[in-house]
């Protein structure tokens, strides 16, 4: 799935689950802090690629899109349930 598509269906999905949000595609040199903690984690323990969904600090999916996933990960961070 190219990644505007992709950003596009993210966005959609969060936006009819009423969970506002900003879907940002970034490069993996880009990221900072938790969000690259997060990544190389996963990169590293489940021997994932890119792309990866990343909501609040947290990977949401690797290996294809779950938008599922995405809006679960959503809800947690926005309780206060998130890892960061």
């Amino acid at each position: 799935m190219p990644s505007a598509w992709r950003v596009h269906v993210i966005s959609e999905r969060l936006r009819g689950e009423g969970i506002p949000a900003a879907v940002i595609e970034k490069d993996l040199y880009s990221l900072v802090d938790d969000e690259r903690h997060a990544v190389l984690d996963i990169m590293v323990s489940q021997q994932a690629d890119p792309p990866m969904v990343v909501v609040g600090g947290v990977v949401a999916c690797f290996g294809g899109l779950d938008l599922d996933a995405v809006v679960r990960t959503a809800r947690e961070v926005q309780s206060g349930n998130g890892c960061c």
